[in-house]
């Protein structure tokens, strides 16, 4: 019983890291986006580059707390022992739906802000696939003990 207990304390971390990752990750995105044109024009003097720089800040940078809930509930399954519902998350997102819009969808819209658009719906794919287990997941299983009878 003081096992179970023990493991149940750890959950407030676990949900004051995920809070503090929201936060923090929405904070740098807003930084990010307010220095955006500054930051960009550190790696090019191109007006047509910063251009596109500047989109792509504008459609990604809000997705970030997105990104950081992906990655925190990955390292929570796999600390628990369970490194096949992250690895599907990242898998099916981040791999299968991301090909599958670059080869399909994207083909038909040659546009270069709908490409941008393209991690932040996985983002939020592997997020919502990730938060539904999360939240799904029987954490703390009754462990039924087996008794062998020898006659």
């Amino acid at each position: 019983m003081w096992a179970l207990c023990k493991r149940r304390e750890r959950w407030k971390g676990v949900d004051l890291g995920l809070l503090m990752m929201g936060i923090s990750s929405f904070v740098l995105g807003m930084l990010l986006l307010w220095n955006s044109e500054s930051l960009m024009q550190i790696f090019s003097s191109d007006p047509q580059t910063i251009s596109y720089g500047l989109l792509r800040a504008k459609i990604t940078l809000w997705f970030y707390p997105f990104c950081g809930l992906t990655h925190c509930l990955a390292a929570i399954f796999r600390g628990a022992g369970k490194p096949i519902i992250s690895m599907l998350g990242y898998v099916l997102n981040w791999g299968l739906l991301r090909v599958i819009i670059l080869l399909f969808v994207l083909p038909h819209y040659h546009v270069y802000s709908f490409l941008c658009w393209v991690y932040p719906i996985t983002w939020l794919g592997s997020s919502l696939f990730l938060s539904w287990n999360y939240m799904k997941l029987d954490w703390f299983p009754e462990k039924k003990e087996i008794y062998l009878e020898l006659d």
